[in-house]
């Protein structure tokens, strides 16, 4: 999945000692993110992923304690009206548009089994690490 996501969206997955960061993808992505990688689907739905930062209390600036679990899973209904915070701590997904286009995934590519080596050899277009975020990117993520 680390080479997937980083093939897509031009950037390393961050760093994983951070006890507040998430360390898990959703079944949702990481099967969408499998389906583009082997050219079965066309793209993931936002060319920048979330953006996780430490936050700097519990009461205000902490996504999951304002969240409520999901535990139980979501039906549709329920998954509509979910409301997720907007905080600086967890910058949220950006959509596709001009200046962040769907990328083409790898016609040929080689994954190590080395996941802390992201080089990958590929003969296609990679995403932009413009990707990233640019100035979002920082050394939290």
């Amino acid at each position: 999945m680390q080479k997937a996501y980083h093939l897509y969206f031009g950037c390393k997955i961050g760093d994983h000692v951070k006890d507040w960061a998430p360390y898990v993808c959703c079944r949702t992505c990481a099967t969408t993110l499998s389906k583009w990688l082997r050219d079965k689907r066309k793209a993931m739905q936002f060319p920048v992923p979330m953006i996780w930062r430490e936050p700097t209390n519990h009461i205000d600036d902490c996504y999951f304690c304002m969240v409520p679990p999901a535990s139980g899973g979501f039906n549709k209904k329920k998954k509509r009206t979910i409301e997720y915070p907007k905080i600086p701590p967890a910058l949220g997904p950006v959509s596709h548009g001009l200046g962040l286009p769907i990328p083409e995934p790898p016609t040929d590519f080689s994954i190590s089994s080395d996941e802390d080596n992201l080089d990958v050899s590929h003969n296609s277009p990679q995403a932009s690490t413009s990707a990233c975020g640019g100035s979002r990117h920082d050394d939290d993520f």
